[in-house]
């Protein structure tokens, strides 16, 4: 997570707090080469409903 932080913060280093929760939650939501789940597929159990899985995807030729 602290290599995600270094990618997004300024040169001072003095805005990482607004930058921990979507990192946090890019890190909680990313497959996890050790275990083959992400963090937080593992806390739950499934894996997680995302922002953009909640909608409707359109299908192609309306099937």
């Amino acid at each position: 997570m602290g290599q995600m932080l270094a990618v997004v913060v300024n040169e001072q280093q003095n805005d990482w707090d607004v930058h921990l929760p979507p990192v946090e939650f890019a890190y909680n939501n990313s497959v996890n080469q050790s275990t083959g789940f992400a963090p937080k597929e593992i806390h739950i159990g499934r894996i997680p409903r995302l922002p953009l899985s909640v909608f409707d995807h359109p299908t192609v030729g309306g099937h």
